[in-house]
């Protein structure tokens, strides 16, 4: 599969095991990390709330840069639908004038 074989010496195992470290890096660079909502959650608002540089979070969490910017769009396009929600949850002047003179 590598090459090589057990009389061809010692420079050539090196060689194979220098070799499959490199597949065994590639195939973690492949892997995709799985995050609980929860942690999200908190990295986001580490971000966002408390002012933390998005740059500055990924290298220390050692999360793509990319990934957290998908997280901060997600978190803040959810507050502003939440934030319409609630502005179309309330009255008018004019609605809440004939609420309470009917």
């Amino acid at each position: 599969m590598f090459g090589g074989s057990i009389e061809s010496g010692h420079r050539d195992w090196r060689h194979v095991l220098i070799k499959i470290n490199q597949y065994k890096d590639v195939l973690n660079m492949t892997k995709k990390k799985s995050y609980s909502p929860e942690f999200r959650e908190y990295v986001v608002k580490q971000i966002v709330l408390d002012g933390h540089k998005i740059v500055d979070v990924s290298q220390k969490l050692d999360i793509p840069y990319d990934t957290l910017q998908k997280w901060v769009y997600r978190f803040k396009k959810r507050q502003k639908e939440e934030a319409q929600e609630t502005q179309n949850q309330l009255l008018t002047a004019s609605e809440y004038k004939d609420m309470y003179e009917a």
